[in-house]
């Protein structure tokens, strides 16, 4: 009983670690906290679980097709959604900043600042 508990113990943290580390080298490289770092490893997580006891699969191709599916999918997300978000990321989180620490004033200025092409302001 004990020795299940310890492996179990020691198996979800260390999913727990290799969440954690993923979170960390993809902030660290895009600056971008990616949150779909997470349903992406669940999905193939999911997929294995589906592959294997459902459709009854060999386990080593349940093991990889979901990643090589993971692989995609994260690409897409990152080429269609994240890389795009980066170019304007640091601009939108000052001017939120600005906002959240209560210097409505200042955010006036800065708001002013930059407007779009074609902006009436809305006034």
């Amino acid at each position: 009983m004990f020795g299940h508990i310890l492996i179990s113990g020691l198996l979800t943290g260390g999913m727990y670690a290799t969440l954690a580390l993923g979170f960390s080298l993809v902030f660290r490289g895009g600056r971008i906290l990616n949150m779909a770092h997470t349903a992406l490893y669940m999905m193939a997580a999911y997929f294995f679980f589906f592959g294997v006891k459902l459709l009854q699969v060999n386990a080593l191709l349940a093991f990889a097709a979901p990643i090589i599916l993971a692989v995609i999918l994260g690409t897409m997300v990152f080429n269609l959604f994240i890389d795009r978000i980066k170019e304007h990321h640091f601009s939108i989180m000052k001017y939120r900043a600005i906002q959240f620490l209560g210097a409505p004033t200042l955010y006036e200025i800065l708001k002013d600042h930059k407007k779009p092409t074609g902006s009436t302001g809305g006034r």
